[in-house]
């Protein structure tokens, strides 16, 4: 098969899968994902310590890339293990506000879209 074919295939397999993606996502919903499995690793962290970090995380952030949907990571502590790690909020296309607005509601932090309290 050559190259040409190759991206032709693949470029239909996304849009297939972006497809089957909104037909059963709404268009009002976030979906909540893991986007982290643990912490980040150490800068002391071997080659292959940091490349099994980088695959397991592809393949927890692969919705967002392959919907081609804007995802926002916001930080959430798991008391019992003592960790803060990341959850991804996954909106609608071009729908970034409500990511901001979840974003807001679940940190409690300024409005991220008006800087302003919530």
């Amino acid at each position: 098969m050559s190259s040409d074919e190759e991206k032709a295939e693949d470029k239909a397999a996304r849009e297939r899968y972006r497809k089957d993606f909104r037909g059963f996502y709404n268009a009002s919903s976030i979906l909540v994902l893991p986007v982290l499995t643990d912490l980040a690793p150490l800068r002391t962290s071997s080659a292959d310590e940091l490349l099994e970090f980088r695959t397991k995380s592809f393949q927890l952030t692969a919705p967002s890339s392959f919907t081609g949907c804007p995802q926002l990571v916001v930080p959430v502590r798991n008391e019992s293990a003592s960790k803060v790690i990341g959850v991804g909020l996954l909106g609608q296309q071009n729908n970034e506000a409500t990511l901001l607005r979840a974003a807001t509601l679940l940190t409690g932090v300024k409005d991220l879209l008006t800087m302003q309290e919530p």
